[in-house]
């Protein structure tokens, strides 16, 4: 069956992102710019001349929904005419050349994998995805070799796909494009009163991110990016060592422990699917294997970590919802212990006291990630610092920030000065004492 296609028209700047003779392009574009909308014809017009029937032309997206808006108005186009056969269960049209239009969901990129029909791919808000979802689209290309297409918003220096961009550039198998909103402008996609509007309306960390590509991505953000960059970098002095274990919650798999030299973390380790007293046997074998006494590791108590608190003797529970430390009598400004402890780790990370080894490098995508999302909560109502909910955080990474939580409950040692321990031990000295004198006098009655 013949179909023509009507080409759409296109600004210069889409034109030179969709002709570029690069295997990978990259974007990065101010908000309504006409990404999706040219990417979407992109793919469009590739899955009418397929290299053979149900070769594979793949809309990869953050989330279900994202990806399911696109194939929804795809979809809208094609249904009145002839030749177009729409699966709405699976998110897929089917070309009346045979090419397979696939609208599909990040969430969980493992399973992306199994395909080797696919010759092209368009990851849509690529900043917002896991960057595993590059690594397993790249992985999905290897056998057709075929062109990939990153589209997205600038959301700060130090998230993963600015990261990609920035070391990229260059190579002469990517090419990076940057569009603000003076280009969408200039093209006409853009007005320029909406522009102006934006920048009056918004808070300019938010307008510099949304419409220019450029600056910190959200006002309330606690971390710096470039300080977080610099946590690879920055000299930190030896000190004691520190254990801070965040335990697998229900429904998660893995138990993190970070080991810390003073304030710098020298080692990150991840245990997948362990029982308690396993968990607890491994922690144990850290410590020892370091020296580390019980009083110096920290472990979340919340959900079955409090299993692993009751099997580790001495060691020193963290419970986020508790009471503040009152280490400077401002302790009350805060609104429970993990809003504390993250407001301190947050004037370590921007004042460059704290340190990761680079050869943690592994981590650095993901744990960037998580302290980029850790923002301060507006609810000021009963006049306390908070931090945004754990489960706001989630919902916008796609996962628990536990390496960040890591990092955080390391502070609980910051704000228990040591003098506080030299009391512990010394009421419990005297205790001792008053135990003895006690059995001594009834030895003396009972003579």
């Amino acid at each position: 069956m013949e179909v023509r296609l009507n080409e759409p028209r296109l600004a210069d700047y889409q034109r030179a992102i969709l002709d570029s003779p690069a295997r990978i392009t990259i974007t990065e574009a101010c908000t309504k710019s006409g990404k999706s909308f040219s990417h979407s014809w992109w793919n469009f017009k590739g899955a009418h001349f397929p290299a053979y029937q149900g070769a594979e032309y793949l809309w990869v997206a953050p989330s279900h929904g994202q990806a399911k808006m696109i194939f929804d108005e795809v979809t809208r186009i094609v249904a009145p005419l002839k030749g177009y056969h729409i699966n709405r269960s699976d998110n897929t049209i089917t070309t009346p050349a045979g090419g397979i239009l696939r609208y599909l969901t990040g969430e969980k990129p493992d399973l992306l994998y199994g395909r080797s029909n696919v010759q092209q791919i368009v990851v849509d808000e690529y900043t917002r995805c896991r960057p595993e979802v590059f690594d397993v689209c790249l992985s999905i290309l290897t056998a057709t070799g075929g062109p990939m297409k990153l589209i997205g918003n600038y959301i700060g220096n130090a998230n993963w796909g600015h990261i990609l961009k920035e070391r990229m550039a260059g190579d002469p198998q990517f090419q990076t494009f940057t569009i603000t909103a003076v280009d969408a402008v200039k093209a006409g996609i853009m007005k320029q009163d909406r522009v102006d509007l934006a920048r009056k309306t918004l808070h300019p960390a938010v307008f510099a991110a949304l419409y220019m590509c450029e600056g910190s991505a959200h006002p309330l953000q606690m971390m710096q990016a470039d300080a977080i960059n610099d946590l690879w970098t920055n000299a930190v002095a030896d000190g004691d060592w520190f254990l801070s274990v965040d335990v697998a919650r229900f429904g998660r798999d893995k138990t993190i422990v970070g080991v810390w030299n003073g304030l710098r973390l020298v080692d990150l380790i991840d245990y997948t699917h362990q029982d308690l007293v396993t968990t607890a046997a491994s922690i144990d074998n850290i410590a020892r294997l370091h020296r580390i006494g019980r009083s110096r590791i920290v472990v979340d108590e919340g959900g079955v970590g409090g299993g692993v608190v009751d099997i580790l003797k001495g060691c020193v529970p963290f419970n986020g919802a508790g009471k503040v430390i009152d280490a400077t009598g401002n302790a009350g400004n805060y609104g429970n212990l993990r809003s504390q402890c993250y407001y301190v780790l947050a004037d370590h990370v921007n004042d460059r006291a704290i340190a990761i080894d680079p050869e943690l490098s592994a981590y650095r995508v993901d744990l960037s990630m998580e302290l980029e999302a850790i923002r301060r909560h507006e609810d000021m109502a009963e006049g306390k610092l908070k931090v945004v909910p754990k489960d706001d955080i989630k919902a916008a990474l796609g996962r628990s920030p536990d390496l960040a939580d890591v990092l955080m409950m390391r502070m609980l040692f910051e704000l228990r000065p040591p003098a506080m321990a030299v009391d512990f031990a010394a009421r419990q000295g005297q205790k001792v004492i008053r135990e003895r004198r006690r059995e001594a006098v009834k030895r003396y009655f009972r003579a």
